[in-house]
């Protein structure tokens, strides 16, 4: 028994860690068993490396060639990622200049020309509202406007524009009708809540659109609550009361879900009625 661990110590003690890491060879030369980093491997990420590089090249100049893209905001991102993986800058400026045609410029000419033949600026505004508006309802895709909070996160680009556009009240109308054909579209819920935000609920004549959001329904039946209230004081036997309490009947009863909380936040007003008088 002794003679057997001494021999098992003295093995242990010439290779302390016990073979695991380090093999000697018939020479007597102790050689690291670790494998050195495969030749392929490397090349096979330098490959893929590479083929992305082209994917970014080749959506880059994509875009390049679409009409007009110079005049969109999402040039300089492109650009920049383009030119981060070896884009040719030769390219980019032939694709960029072949490919102008100038849509936007023409438009202001046609409108320099309507005014001048036009007595009535506001007729000129009028056409091209109506115009835009019709080409934005035909060609509308919620899922390319919903990328607007994508390119706010990743390129700066995004939202600073919407609060302008619904400023104007013809623009706001066309957030209307399209969040009412598109109600799962993020952006336009977005609008929405901003023309409410701003004070623009009572134009939010669309109980579907209001419903969508809770904050925005709220209000909705507020203003249609307040216009009750207003009629009421009045006089109940008008017209003008007749008016306002369907409005509140209409608000209220679109869908079960508005009606029960129509009916608990009435109820609830009423009792903090009864509790203060």
């Amino acid at each position: 028994m002794s003679d057997d661990s001494g021999d098992e110590s003295d093995e242990l003690g010439s290779n302390p860690l016990g073979g695991m890491l380090y093999d000697e060879d018939e020479g007597g030369d102790v050689s690291n068993s670790f494998e050195e980093p495969d030749g392929s491997r490397v090349e096979q990420i330098e490959v893929d490396e590479e083929k992305n590089a082209e994917d970014v090249r080749r959506d880059a100049l994509k875009l390049f060639t679409s009409t007009d893209f110079v005049m969109e905001p999402e040039v300089l991102p492109t650009l920049s990622r383009y030119f981060k993986v070896g884009g040719d800058p030769e390219t980019v400026v032939q694709s960029l200049a072949e490919h102008y045609q100038s849509l936007a410029q023409i438009c202001n000419i046609m409108g320099e020309w309507l005014l001048q033949l036009e007595d009535r600026p506001d007729a000129v505004q009028d056409i091209f509202e109506q115009s835009l508006s019709s080409l934005i309802s035909r060609h509308f895709e919620p899922k390319q406007a919903d990328r607007i909070f994508d390119q706010q996160n990743s390129e700066g680009a995004g939202i600073d524009w919407l609060p302008e556009l619904i400023a104007h009240a013809p623009w706001r109308s066309l957030v209307y009708s399209l969040a009412e054909e598109y109600p799962d579209c993020l952006m336009l819920n977005f609008a929405v809540k901003l023309i409410s935000d701003a004070g623009f609920q009572h134009e939010i004549s669309n109980v579907t659109t209001a419903a969508q959001q809770l904050e925005i329904f709220s209000r909705v039946l507020s203003t249609a609550v307040d216009g009750v209230l207003a009629q009421h004081r009045k006089g109940p036997a008008t017209d003008s009361y007749d008016r306002a309490l369907t409005e509140l009947v209409r608000v209220a009863g679109h869908s079960e879900h508005t009606y029960m909380y129509s009916q608990a936040l009435l109820h609830l007003l009423a009792h903090q009625e009864q509790h203060e008088s």
